[in-house]
């Protein structure tokens, strides 16, 4: 499934625009953005979903949306939690997003439901689901 990447803090970043069409373009993607964490992204996918994502130093989220932003959305919560005490701040719009424990997943946690996302459309079963 193709997608479009998009920071959503920093509008200036070289890859905004790119089209992203199989796993290895995304690991990519993920590589170049890892160097700059604390922001928010998104990948918008021709299935009319949206999977924002947290790019932290340490702590990663991820919530998969519809593109008209009408509920539901999907938040990704580890199954074995690696963040118990404190929320993690994401910069959005240039303001701080606070993230609590319970949403942080692993950077390998978010890397599979990205891939996963993008090779089938289907949210990854590695992570729990709140509905919100």
């Amino acid at each position: 499934m193709t997608a479009i990447y998009q920071n959503l803090q920093h509008q200036d970043d070289v890859l905004n625009g790119v089209r992203v069409r199989s796993a290895a373009e995304l690991a990519e993607v993920i590589n170049q953005i890892s160097e700059n964490p604390g922001f928010i992204a998104e990948l918008v996918f021709e299935n009319k979903k949206r999977l924002e994502f947290g790019v932290g130093p340490i702590a990663y989220c991820a919530q998969i949306t519809n593109i008209d932003d009408l509920p539901p959305y999907l938040v990704a919560k580890s199954k074995v939690p690696h963040f118990k005490q404190l929320s993690a701040f994401y910069l959005l719009d240039g303001s701080l997003t606070e993230i609590s424990p319970q949403h942080q997943i692993s950077k390998r946690e978010l890397a599979d439901v990205l891939e996963r996302f993008i090779v089938s459309g289907e949210p990854s079963t590695t992570v729990e689901w709140d509905t919100i």
